[in-house]
């Protein structure tokens, strides 16, 4: 009884009734109330900003979902008012919605609504990404609704810019380049993964059998260059990342739940998303630690840092519609003192090091740290 009252109340917008209802029943909060949706979902669908206000003061997270749901942000981007998509931007919840849906955008464009778009775009949802079996990106789920959608469209024009018509033609075109430098990809299945920016396995055979990994739909989107960057900078503005592994590095689902094998990953996609959320580049060589001081990256390896350095060994490029190169990088983990070493000199110099004690681009977890060798 107390569940249909609660309902009730939620669906009246009465925030007395809806607190004597839980008097009687606190633990009515955190139940789900259907089909994975929390009080905070039902609130926002039908606009109780003061009864949302009241659920997450009482501890219902303003991300918080029931299972495989969808985040309350979805249903307000859906059902609710921009005002009340504004209170959740407001109140800290997560723009482009969590890994296991699709984002908030989605559901704008699905509602029609020009000023929810609008909104979301101006909080820095991103454009990049694809869902569905039918592998839809914004502009074009945008253009299926036909007329009405038009001025939404023109939004996630001027968002995107003027190749992102084009982004599943230039993710295959990446997928063709993998394959013929590397070998056929194979796009990881990992929990908590992301829809926008994949990682590929290639396993290479033969004299010398290794594992690449490699991103796929980084360089959907162009990273930022400074106002000060030198000439020649916009060769740099797309890219994609790419990790060398041990041949026999287990990567089967199984694996992926393990810290110790998930971690080459999880970096890889973090490094991806990292440039285009603070709104930097890459330029020809970047370094990053894991948290400062830097930790671990895992439990089964002492190094604690990245440093990436452009690829320019080979002729064959990806280029987006405007003919601006795509620039795939090495990502080398390094120990902390290799990560000072480069801040004190530059990556050249840590290269040449590896370079003279033959360390190899394929990761190995226990390598010596070159700084204790010179």
């Amino acid at each position: 009884m107390s569940k249909k009252a609660m309902y009730t109340a939620v669906s009246d917008g009465d925030l007395d009734r809806v607190r004597e209802v839980l008097g009687s029943d606190p633990d009515l909060l955190e139940e789900e109330v259907y089909l994975g949706k929390t009080w905070l979902h039902f609130a926002a669908s039908n606009d109780h900003i003061e009864l949302m206000e009241y659920f997450v003061d009482e501890g219902l997270p303003v991300d918080g979902l029931v299972d495989d749901s969808d985040p309350p942000i979805n249903k307000a981007a859906m059902d609710g008012s921009v005002e009340t998509l504004q209170w959740f931007l407001d109140h800290g919840a997560a723009v482009n919605g969590n890994s296991d849906c699709v984002p908030p955008l989605v559901d704008a464009i699905h509602s029609g609504s020009v000023e929810k778009v609008r909104l979301l775009l101006e909080a820095g949802s991103r454009t990049d990404f694809t869902w569905g079996e039918l592998g839809y990106s914004p502009i074009p789920f945008a253009k299926s609704f036909g007329e009405s959608h038009e001025e939404i469209v023109e939004l996630l024009r001027d968002a995107s810019g003027p190749d992102a018509d084009s982004l599943p033609t230039h993710r295959a075109n990446l997928e063709r380049y993998l394959e013929t430098v590397y070998g056929e990809p194979e796009k990881l299945s990992l929990e908590g993964g992301d829809e926008g920016i994949d990682v590929c396995v290639i396993r290479q055979q033969g004299d010398d059998p290794r594992t690449i990994l490699a991103t796929v739909g980084m360089s959907t989107a162009p990273l930022v260059l400074p106002d000060d960057a030198p000439p020649g900078a916009e060769e740099y503005r797309y890219a994609e990342l790419t990790m060398q592994l041990p041949p026999d590095w287990p990567l089967d689902d199984q694996a992926l739940t393990q810290d110790e094998y998930r971690w080459p990953v999880e970096w890889l996609q973090r490094l991806a998303h990292y440039p285009h959320d603070t709104r930097t580049w890459l330029g020809k060589s970047r370094t990053y630690s894991n948290e400062d001081p830097p930790e671990p990256l895992a439990d089964n390896t002492d190094m604690s840092c990245f440093l990436t350095v452009v690829n320019q060994e080979r002729e064959e490029r990806v280029t987006k519609p405007d003919s601006s190169p795509v620039q795939f990088y090495s990502v080398y983990p390094i120990y902390e003192e290799e990560w000072q070493y480069v801040e004190e000199h530059d990556p050249a110099a840590l290269l040449e090091l590896f370079q003279e004690f033959d360390i190899p681009r394929v990761v190995d977890v226990d390598r010596p740290n070159v700084t204790t060798l010179v």
